[in-house]
């Protein structure tokens, strides 16, 4: 920032040092205008007369005979005319510097122009003379020099003319103008400095660049719009849109779901919801799983449907090979009461006893069947808990149990693992 101001400080003091020296330059063409403009108007047309008096009076030489003193004068003549030519020569290239600089006018620079032709041609006039001088006098000689003459005298009458118009007035109003605008730029610059106006351009700089980060920011934004992006982390299940389709911000372009955890919802009896809370342990079974993937209560609703007397119960289970998929069935237990190490047998390998009540299966000893009566306790699904009546590890039988009796042959044709 420092760096900035110092740079902004320097810029602003050269522009008022290239005013101030500006201002200087226009003050001295105006002195100059000032000192060329009517003395150089006047002397000017005393230069045009002069010539013209110069050839006049060799006209009348010539036409009566030059002595040697006249011949003298007539090489005077040509040294004027060439001393005066050279001036005009001069005096145009000054008004050309001066028109180049804006300091007079465009009228004043061909004044000076024609002026210079003028005495051109007054200096190959005395040149003439001289010659004719020197070579003596003949009729077309002296028909010339009338015609020179004559052409002085115009010369005469332009001069007086520019004299008369005073054209350096303009020229000399010209230069004014320049320095009074000199001056105004030279105030302007040195205002800026009084003012440290390179402050202003700094705070006009920050505010720029401050500008343009939020237009970075905006563009940023829009190409960031530009990519849609999935709110979550999942897998794609349905494309709603294909390419080419346009867009409508009302209809969803993809279905994204996550699949590492799912949700189940059930609704349970307002008799069990005493037995829930959040955080409770479930089971869910799938068609596709061989056993119950454990599961806990994430929500249970605060209100029971009056029609169905049940309660929304939300459970979620992990699902990280991905085997349970949205949409599917699924049998959801609750663990009441947990009973370790219990035994275990299918619900359809018990017979009721509807003579004497209670429950019995039949095993299997040495060949025969064998009825054991037992005590249930709790049951799961398609299972039971064999509480009292059974010890762990006796064979059961499940198929043909219904055609059997006490004490007949059995036939073991397959033995399946009890779960």
């Amino acid at each position: 920032h420092e760096q900035v101001k110092q740079l902004a400080e320097v810029r602003v003091r050269a522009q008022a040092a290239q005013a101030a020296a500006g201002l200087l330059a226009a003050g001295a063409a105006l002195k100059l205008v000032e000192d060329l403009a009517e003395t150089r108007a006047t002397s000017q047309t005393d230069q045009a007369e002069a010539g013209l008096a110069a050839i006049q009076a060799n006209l009348t030489k010539l036409r009566r005979g030059l002595r040697d003193e006249e011949l003298a004068q007539v090489r005077a003549a040509l040294s004027q005319a060439l001393a005066s030519r050279e001036d005009a020569r001069r005096n145009a290239a000054r008004m050309q510097t001066l028109f180049d600089n804006g300091a007079i006018s465009r009228q004043t620079l061909d004044s000076a122009g024609t002026l210079l032709d003028v005495a051109k041609a007054q200096h190959r006039m005395a040149r003439e003379q001289l010659t004719m001088a020197e070579t003596g006098s003949r009729e077309e000689d002296i028909l010339s020099l009338e015609a020179q003459a004559r052409q002085a005298e115009a010369g005469v009458a332009i001069a007086r003319k520019q004299a008369e118009s005073r054209t350096w007035q303009s020229d000399i109003a010209m230069a004014a103008a320049q320095v009074e605008q000199a001056r105004a730029n030279d105030t302007t610059a040195r205002s800026l400095i009084d003012a440290e106006s390179w402050s202003a351009e700094i705070t006009a700089a920050a505010a720029a660049a401050t500008q343009a980060q939020a237009a970075l920011a905006l563009a940023e934004k829009r190409l960031d719009d530009a990519f849609i992006k999935a709110p979550i982390a999942g897998t794609i299940a349905r494309r709603n849109v294909d390419p080419g389709d346009m867009a409508n911000p009302a209809a969803p372009l993809l279905d994204i779901v996550q699949m590492d955890t799912v949700r189940a919802t059930v609704r349970v009896l307002e008799g069990d919801l005493a037995n829930l809370h959040v955080g409770g342990a479930a089971g869910v079974l799938l068609q596709t799983l061989p056993a119950p993937v454990a599961a806990s209560i994430t929500r249970i609703s605060p209100t029971v449907d009056p029609a169905s007397r049940t309660a929304e119960v939300v459970i979620e289970m992990p699902n990280t090979d991905g085997s349970a998929r949205p949409g599917m069935f699924a049998r959801v237990s609750f663990p009441i009461d947990v009973r370790r190490n219990a035994i275990l047998l299918p619900r359809d390998t018990v017979v009721a006893d509807t003579a004497g009540g209670g429950s019995y299966v039949y095993t299997v000893a040495q060949g025969r069947a064998r009825r054991a009566p037992i005590q249930q306790g709790l049951t799961e699904g398609r299972s039971v808990q064999v509480a009292a009546g059974l010890d762990a590890g006796a064979e059961v039988v499940y198929s043909g149990r219904q055609s059997l009796r006490e004490g007949d042959f059995v036939k073991v044709v397959r033995r399946v693992d009890a779960w």
